[in-house]
């Protein structure tokens, strides 16, 4: 295949990473493909992540194999999220989107009706030391991606249903977000100035191949 007609997918950790840390950073994970090791807490988010999807996950062994002491600890918080934090009826939906200009990647965690039979809601689950507060979710440009990449698979524009889990005690919150058709057409806009900005740098026809990079 012409390397010029390659898709060129873009992520929303792609395009935060330009964003939130610049220009040097970016060029290091998406063009030169170093990532570097993750952390205890993100190793967490991952179990946590992944017992949510897959009830039959033995995460028990996962905690032994890659969390340090305290392991007692992350035992008794698991069992607390597994307790009070709901799960989706589809899990882990990634989506592809083509568009004229790109590709957009979304890695959607669950899709879901149990609030209303009728209507099917989006679900993100959120880990983290602190819980995440109302004006932390309505600024989530994550959200307004991934339900921008709904509705152009779909042309369905679905509320979202945040569920932000502390790592510290199993405390959960949920919150109930819908954004509008303008808020999605502008993200749309902001998405063509970064392909813009990258293209401008040199950077867009070397980013790593889509699927080396799919976790970066």
């Amino acid at each position: 295949m012409n390397l010029q007609n390659k898709p060129r997918y873009i992520s929303y950790s792609e395009m935060y990473c330009f964003y939130e840390y610049g220009k040097d950073e970016y060029y290091k994970r998406y063009i030169l493909g170093i990532q570097e090791s993750p952390t205890e807490p993100l190793i967490f988010g991952s179990i946590v992540h992944e017992l949510l999807a897959n009830p039959k996950y033995n995460w028990r062994e996962e905690i032994k194999k890659l969390m340090r002491e305290p392991q007692d600890t992350y035992i008794r918080i698991i069992e607390k999220i597994i307790a009070t934090v709901p799960c989706c009826e589809r899990h882990e939906v990634k989506l592809f989107i083509k568009q004229p200009e790109f590709c957009l990647f979304a890695g959607i965690d669950g899709v879901d009706n149990k609030i209303n039979k009728d209507v099917n809601f989006l679900t993100e689950y959120k880990t983290g030391q602190a819980i995440w507060i109302k004006e932390r979710v309505n600024e989530s440009e994550q959200i307004t991606m991934y339900t921008l990449c709904w509705f152009l698979e779909t042309g369905n524009l679905l509320p979202y249903n945040l569920i932000s889990i502390s790592s510290k005690n199993g405390k959960s919150s949920e919150f109930k977000i819908h954004r509008t058709k303008s808020q999605i057409d502008e993200f749309y806009k902001k998405l063509l100035q970064f392909k813009k900005d990258l293209l401008e740098l040199g950077f867009w026809d070397k980013k790593v191949k889509f699927n080396d990079r799919i976790k970066l």
